[in-house]
């Protein structure tokens, strides 16, 4: 039997969700008689999906806080790459692959792989003087990736050209699609009365849904205030908002002036987000901007009726049940397209497209054939 390959998958801490769990789902459908994995993860902190990891008797290294400046960054890899042998490195950091590549590069390992998962920066710049310095950044490190990667991998080409380049993704690049597992996520009805049970929701109440990091990309204080307008006409209605992130706090602030304390619930961080997608009647997603979201696959996946935000890219609309609106429309009128959207028959969505095309098993067969050609 041939030796195993040694495959580093870079990372931010591991939280459930976003290309997080998209690296965990692609690492854990790997053969394991081919593969051995190993995570380093930027950061000390240890995210909530690392235990998950571990209990898999799969390493997680760290890279020091004290060693997250470039050079430092870059010399670090460098060290690692001197200390272990890894055949495969597989990284799910955005620009700053560009050091881990550059160190990959260096050691001479012969698969270097960057994974795109965004089609935007993760953060605004307030003054043009930082929106210059990160242009910059980001173009010095476009073409440090461009040098550096072996297999560009995005979770779309909008995604792939961001970080790649256009010209450099057309010519080289290879689009993944996010995986799930789709047996999880199929629509049960007696999943739906036991959450609904759980979180004190009355099985004839009226649920809008949204899952994800709470930060202003999400747009969770704009999907409030078309909550607001929601509830004046459905005095019977909840929205559930799973998920916690730096405007937390903020958005429950903002619930609380809005007098939604009693029928916002907030969960929290959840690892069965797949049971709480049941509850819900109408998933909610006005994102200012996305790669590909996995979570709407998923909400799909469930047959759950969409109402999106034109940001996002179209091909994400898998079934019949996805509208798109946007977010120069004023809350009432997105109100008033989710209150339609209730019409939908979520027993007739065809998830055909979803199994054939975002099956976890045949993702990572895909991922497969690109480590080991």
């Amino acid at each position: 039997m041939n030796e195993k390959k040694k495959v580093l998958i870079v990372n931010e801490p591991l939280e459930y969700g976003g290309s997080d769990l998209v690296a965990v789902r692609l690492q854990e459908n790997l053969d394991k008689e081919k593969f051995e994995c190993v995570y380093c993860v930027r950061h000390s902190y240890k995210g909530p999906l690392e235990p998950y990891i571990e209990q898999q008797g799969i390493r997680v290294i760290h890279q020091p806080d004290d060693r997250l400046g470039y050079l430092a960054s870059y010399k670090y890899y460098l060290e690692l790459f001197e200390k272990e042998q890894f055949d495969i490195v597989h990284s799910h950091l955005p620009f700053y692959s560009g050091f881990v590549m550059l160190a990959a590069k260096k050691r001479k390992i012969k698969k270097r792989i960057t994974h795109s998962h965004f089609s935007q920066p993760l953060v605004l710049d307030s003054s043009k003087l930082k929106q210059l310095i990160a242009r910059i950044y980001r173009s010095v490190m476009r073409t440090v990736l461009r040098s550096c990667t072996t297999d560009m991998i995005a979770c779309s080409r909008e995604s792939g050209e961001f970080l790649f380049g256009t010209r450099a993704f057309n010519k080289r690049g290879i689009v993944l699609n996010n995986g799930i597992d789709y047996n999880r996520y199929e629509y049960d009805e007696e999943i739906r009365q036991s959450v609904r049970q759980e979180l004190n929701i009355p099985q004839k109440a009226v649920v809008l849904g949204h899952i994800g990091r709470m930060y202003y990309v999400k747009n969770q204080k704009f999907l409030l205030d078309i909550f607001n307008e929601f509830h004046k006409k459905h005095s019977n209605s909840y929205l559930l908002l799973v998920g916690e992130g730096e405007d937390y706090e903020e958005t429950k602030e903002k619930a609380r002036s809005l007098d939604l304390d009693d029928c916002v619930i907030f969960t929290g961080i959840r690892k069965d987000a797949e049971r709480l997608l049941n509850a819900m009647d109408c998933f909610v997603f006005p994102s200012v901007h996305e790669g590909f979201p996995l979570t709407l696959i998923e909400a799909q996946a469930n047959r759950l009726s969409c109402l999106v935000s034109d940001t996002v890219n179209k091909k994400t609309a898998l079934n019949k049940n996805v509208e798109f609106a946007s977010l120069k429309e004023s809350p009432y009128v997105w109100a008033e397209k989710a209150e339609k959207m209730l019409k939908y028959d979520r027993a007739s969505a065809d998830n055909t497209r979803i199994i054939e095309q975002y099956g976890i098993s045949n993702i990572s067969k895909q991922l497969e054939k690109i480590y080991l050609s």
